[in-house]
């Protein structure tokens, strides 16, 4: 077992709405928890010889395997919340696919909307 000292609230894309000057914005829905250990992972190290997602990292979310009520939550779907910051999941890696711990690469945002 991992656990964790950071807990990272998932969120769903759910649909899109208006905000109060009537701008399009994406609307989200709290899939569920994780319990993990969140390291930073920015660097001045030159990267242009790996993957662009990589890349991009700033953060890794490292936590034990959990479905959320019982779905899938990919880099195309959620974000993540950890302390009031919005993170953009850039890859989510089941490592070996063995369902034992997920590694969750992340793209730092800024401050967080919780609905």
């Amino acid at each position: 077992m991992i656990g964790g000292n950071v807990i990272a609230t998932v969120q769903v894309k759910t649909g899109t709405g208006k905000n109060a000057i009537g701008e399009t914005v994406q609307e989200w829905k709290d899939l569920g928890n994780l319990l993990g250990f969140l390291d930073n992972q920015t660097s001045d190290i030159n990267l242009q010889e790996y993957n662009a997602l990589i890349q991009e990292t700033t953060d890794i979310f490292i936590c034990d395997y959990k479905r959320l009520n019982g779905m899938h939550f990919n880099a195309e779907n959620a974000r993540f919340i950890i302390d009031g910051l919005e993170y953009n999941i850039l890859l989510i890696d089941d490592v070996e696919g063995r369902h034992e711990h997920l590694e969750v690469y992340l793209k730092f945002i800024g401050l967080g909307q919780t609905r």
